[in-house]
């Protein structure tokens, strides 16, 4: 909104001519991020009241070997107050015209839809351990190829000779195009990302720092590739319009803020599938978009390792007949070994911090 009232109203010999400032990227990413946060800050308790009231708690909580009785009738969906924050505010700071902006919005409905349903089904008296896990991959798989689809063949905001490739990080000028496999290069990034942020949350305020460092690393690639004198400069391949990416990034980024506000040891409201399923595709269409799918696992190294121990542990159960941890996801084995929650967790927040630096320093060391 605020970007239109620049183009529409801006004359520099009026008193309007202050809107100008709508038409700097910096400008309107700050004015996302404080929007997203407050948005969250003053609406939660709300929220949360509401929530306790309608009794909305996910009645099957992990319970660990440690005191968890504090944690029975946290509020969850805390996810969906986030999306609701972050979509607001690209309303209100972001250019909607931008096919970038729009291919976001677009994109958290049926991650954000399929994560809701699987948390309906764990509130309340429905009594059940949600949607069953191959019908949420299922649902996962499918939204993955169709954006695979739309973005090879369909209407891709990129340009045409960007379409199907993979660039490689720490590389100079080398790509791989492969062609029809993209499509399910696409949905397998999304499905991956959408579940290893999902194991992730599962303790008090873990996943959604990881989220955050992940998160700013790709923005600043957004904004790099998307400013051709930076994007030259650093010999990457100049994308134009993709700089605007760099607003729902902040929106995300501010919402996530507000949310820890509340989620931070002890948490007051749970994230919920509605958040970690949709962020974690997030993340991945985030990649996919600015060409930094192979940074993923570095920049978002936290949730690599989560989804590689549950892999391995499902493996290890099925073909060995035992466990090769004490339990997964990771951090559950780490409680296991006796550190206590809150330690875990923000060792977990060190790690990804130094992730997110090697991340950045993707953009020069190359």
């Amino acid at each position: 909104m605020f970007y239109y009232f620049y183009k529409f109203f801006y004359d520099p010999e009026t008193t309007l001519s202050f809107l100008r400032i709508f038409r700097y990227l910096s400008v309107r990413s700050i004015g996302a991020l404080i929007t997203g946060f407050f948005i969250y800050l003053i609406i939660a308790p709300y929220f949360i009241r509401w929530l306790k009231r309608h009794h909305i708690s996910d009645i099957n909580r992990d319970i660990l070997q440690v005191d968890t009785s504090f944690k029975k009738g946290t509020p969850t969906m805390g996810g969906l107050l986030l999306l609701v924050s972050v979509i607001v505010s690209i309303l209100l700071w972001g250019n909607l015209l931008n096919r970038f902006t729009q291919f976001i919005i677009w994109s958290i409905i049926p991650f954000g839809l399929l994560g809701a349903y699987d948390d309906f089904l764990c509130i309340g008296d429905n009594q059940k351990i949600g949607l069953a896990r191959k019908y949420k991959l299922l649902g996962q798989i499918i939204f993955g190829l169709i954006i695979g689809i739309i973005l090879l063949k369909w209407g891709s905001p990129f340009q045409q000779d960007l379409r199907g490739t993979l660039w490689f990080p720490f590389v100079k000028s080398v790509n791989l195009y492969i062609g029809i496999a993209y499509i399910f290069w696409v949905a397998f990034v999304i499905t991956s990302m959408s579940n290893a942020v999902n194991f992730a949350d599962g303790l008090d305020g873990l996943a959604i720092v990881p989220v955050m460092t992940t998160m700013m690393v790709l923005g600043v690639f957004a904004y790099v590739l998307g400013n051709i004198k930076i994007a030259s400069y650093l010999q990457f391949t100049y994308i134009p319009n993709i700089g605007e990416l760099i607003i729902p990034a902040a929106a995300i980024l501010g919402a996530a803020a507000g949310f820890l506000w509340f989620n931070a040891y002890p948490a007051q409201i749970f994230m919920g599938d509605v958040g970690s399923i949709t962020l974690g595709a997030l993340l991945g269409i985030f990649a996919i978009l600015v060409k930094q799918e192979l940074l993923l696992p570095i920049a978002g190294g936290i949730f690599l390792a989560e989804a590689l121990s549950v892999l391995l542990q499902m493996v290890s159960i099925k073909f060995l007949g035992r466990r090769i941890i004490p339990m997964s996801p990771m951090h559950h084995s780490l409680q296991y070994r006796g550190q206590a929650e809150v330690k875990v967790v923000v060792r977990l927040w060190m790690i990804s911090a130094v992730l997110m630096i090697i991340g950045l320093s993707a953009l020069k060391l190359r």
